[in-house]
């Protein structure tokens, strides 16, 4: 059995592809390394100590390697790959989940809500509210509702809660029906009011022309 195996080693047709395995291998190693670090940098993690323990698991896999070249050089290029795939494993699990620009995006976004939330005045009737008012006191309009996760103030309108970022099922629209309706009332106050005038002056016209025709 050694005598086969002795032979298969030192066949030269073996040799040349433990030699481009070992090569692909290594050099796939390294850029699995270049990988780690610029997907670090991404995500707004610590690159350099990726670059040094990525760089240490290439060069010990490829130490053991050498130590086992009776099979050739292919063992450098897979020990220093499963090295890396290793380490890879273990940075896929402790990674920040989300890349450095979406975080500073949604950051961004969730101060934009919180702005729009906090206004001092009541979108339907203009009465002034504080910021944690959940209805309007005046026109009992909905401003906000609380989150059926986190019980955070969110806009009525919203689907998901950008605080916890939980589906909320009871969606309401109260706030633009509302708006509707006291936009509509309006209207119709206004309309009401402008009719009034047009009765007045008609019957002031009825009472002078009858002075004239007594005269």
């Amino acid at each position: 059995m050694n005598d086969l195996l002795k032979t298969v080693l030192d066949n030269k047709t073996y040799q040349f592809v433990s030699l481009i395995v070992g090569v692909l291998g290594f050099l796939f190693a390294i850029a699995l390394v270049f990988w780690v670090v610029r997907d670090a940098r991404r995500r707004g993690a610590r690159q350099q100590l990726w670059l040094i323990i990525g760089g240490l698991g290439v060069l010990i896999g490829a130490i053991v390697g050498f130590t086992q070249t009776k099979f050739g050089f292919g063992s450098v290029g897979l020990l220093s790959l499963s090295a890396i795939a290793f380490i890879l494993v273990v940075y896929v699990l402790v990674r920040p989940g989300e890349y450095r620009v979406d975080a500073q995006e949604r950051e961004m976004s969730l101060r934009l809500l919180e702005a729009e939330l906090d206004t001092h005045a009541c979108p339907s009737c203009g009465a002034g509210i504080e910021v944690d008012y959940l209805v309007c006191p005046v026109c009992s309009v909905t401003l906000r509702r609380p989150c059926e996760s986190c019980g955070r103030a969110i806009n009525p309108r919203w689907r998901t809660c950008p605080y916890c970022t939980a589906a909320q099922v009871n969606v309401s629209g109260n706030s633009g029906s509302a708006g509707r309706a006291s936009r509509s009332s309006k209207k119709r106050t206004v309309a009401g009011s402008g009719t009034r005038p047009a009765g007045r002056g008609s019957r002031e016209g009825g009472a002078s022309s009858s002075s004239k025709e007594k005269e």
